[in-house]
C-alpha cells in the first residue's frame, strides 16, 4: 500500500514490467473516509490472479447502520491473448462474485469489451435486457458478447450504461474510455458493474 496525505492506494500486479507498457497491474485508490471505511473492514486486500484485486469497506448508510462493500478491481487481457488467460481471469472474477455474500459488490475493470447499449433485440425481462442500460456507445465486440453473458448469468449490471452523460472538451463520445490512435474513434471498455436490483 502506497498513501498520500492520508489517502491509501492500493495496488498489485507483476513484480517487473512484462510489456512496454506495463505489468499488469491493477489498483484501487481510497479517499480518505474510504480508507477508514477500508481499516474497519479489516484493512484486507486478497488478489484472484494477476489481474484482479479486491477489497472491503464497512461504512455507514443513512440509517447509521453498517454497510458492507466488495470493491473489486479487474483488467481483462488483451484481443492477443491466449483463450485459456481470459478463462483464468473470468474464473477468478466469478469467485470474486461468489466470494462476496451480502455485500454490495462494485467491480471497475477494463474489460477490453464492447458491450453495447440495451437494443430493440434484447427482449424485456431477459438478462441481455437486463444487463445494459440505454446509455453508452452503440457498439459490441466478441469479448462484449462474451462479457453480457457473464454480466446476466451473475445478475450483474452495467452502472456506466446507466446514467446519460455529454461528452466535453472536444471528445466525441461522452462513454468513451479508449481512443483509436489512428481512427479516433471511441470506444467504452471500461466499465462499472454492480448487482441487479
Amino acid at each position: 500500500m502506497q498513501e498520500n496525505e492520508g489517502h491509501a492506494f492500493l495496488e498489485h500486479g507483476s513484480a517487473e514490467k512484462e510489456c512496454r507498457r506495463g505489468s499488469q497491474g491493477v489498483a484501487i485508490a481510497l479517499s480518505l473516509d474510504a480508507r477508514r471505511a477500508w481499516e474497519r473492514a479489516g484493512s484486507q486486500r486478497p488478489t484472484s490472479g494477476p489481474r484482479i484485486l479486491t477489497t472491503r469497506l464497512v461504512a455507514v448508510d443513512p440509517a447509521k447502520r453498517p454497510l458492507t462493500i466488495s470493491l473489486v478491481s479487474a483488467c481483462a487481457p488483451d484481443s492477443g491473448q491466449p483463450g485459456d488467460e481470459k478463462e483464468a481471469r473470468a474464473d477468478n472474477l466469478q469467485r470474486c462474485i461468489q466470494a462476496r455474500g451480502s455485500a454490495t459488490l462494485v467491480v471497475g475493470t477494463d474489460a477490453k469489451a464492447s458491450i453495447e447499449v440495451r437494443n430493440s433485440h434484447d427482449a424485456r425481462g431477459t438478462a441481455g435486457y437486463r444487463v445494459c442500460g440505454q446509455h453508452g456507445t452503440e457498439r459490441q465486440n466478441v469479448a462484449g458478447h462474451r462479457l453480457r453473458t457473464f454480466l446476466g448469468a451473475n445478475g450483474l449490471c452495467a452502472a456506466t450504461a446507466s446514467f446519460r452523460k455529454i461528452a466535453r472538451g472536444g471528445h466525441a463520445s461522452a462513454y468513451g474510455t479508449w481512443h483509436h490512435f489512428r481512427t479516433g474513434e471511441s470506444y467504452q471498455l471500461g466499465h462499472f458493474f454492480v448487482k441487479r436490483i
